[in-house]
């Protein structure tokens, strides 16, 4: 039992690299959008960037800074 348990500790977890996939076009646009751009999911899996769902008339008001 103690050979198990200092095997346990000495074990050093590597990091995986972080990657990149394409994660599906926007709604509107049709761009494709990648994991790493700024973008927002819908119920119905759907996709927007950022810059559409803004001018899309879509978002809160609350969410909004700009216009408070």
């Amino acid at each position: 039992m103690k050979h198990m348990m200092k095997s346990m500790q000495r074990k050093q977890w590597s990091k995986k690299p972080n990657k990149e996939f394409i994660v599906g076009p926007c709604k509107w646009c049709n761009k494709e959008l990648v994991s790493t751009d700024s973008f927002v999911a819908f119920a119905d899996k759907e996709r927007a960037c950022n810059k559409c769902y803004r001018n899309s008339g879509h978002m809160l008001p609350f969410w909004d800074k700009d216009k408070q």
